[in-house]
């Protein structure tokens, strides 16, 4: 189990590990502010969504909501939901 320290470390180093991307970015000449207003990156993205929303919804999602009405439900939630009920 982490605790708070490992947590608030963990924060740090990813805002740093951002800052020095943006800075990498920088030095090559990347304008973030061109490639998020891009018509061309919405349509990708947009298309990339349209690929992956069918697979999510058809088996992903339903596989996801079995799992967790026939195991983690009855094996977990409702054990220790019974242990912190007095």
């Amino acid at each position: 189990m982490r605790n708070k320290t490992n947590l608030q470390s963990g924060l740090i180093e990813l805002v740093l590990v951002i800052i020095i991307a943006v800075v990498l970015l920088s030095l090559f000449g990347v304008n973030l502010s061109k490639i998020t207003e891009s018509e061309m990156l919405k349509e990708n993205l947009t298309y990339i969504q349209g690929l992956i929303s069918p697979v999510w919804n058809n088996y992903i999602a339903p596989a996801l909501t079995l799992l967790q009405e026939k195991f983690i439900d009855p094996y977990i939630v409702s054990p220790l939901a019974n242990f912190f009920t007095p």
